[in-house]
């Protein structure tokens, strides 16, 4: 599936057998969770880290 959506011109990571990603979203959201969060501070990479810094990476035309 990877291949036909990178022929398709779209990027993201590459796929990673059983886990995928899961240990590196999980190591974001900690870092994201544990610190306080400012009223005038930007909610997308508080909420969503993982896909705010891939969507920051790879431009709209990703996959996740």
């Amino acid at each position: 599936m990877e291949k036909h959506l990178r022929k398709q011109g779209l990027k993201g990571n590459s796929y990673r057998f059983l886990f995928g990603d899961a240990r590196e979203t999980a190591v974001m959201y900690n870092e994201s969770y544990s610190k306080p969060i400012s009223i005038n501070e930007d909610l997308g990479p508080r909420v969503i880290p993982f896909i705010y810094k891939t969507l920051r990476t790879y431009g709209a035309s990703t996959f996740i």
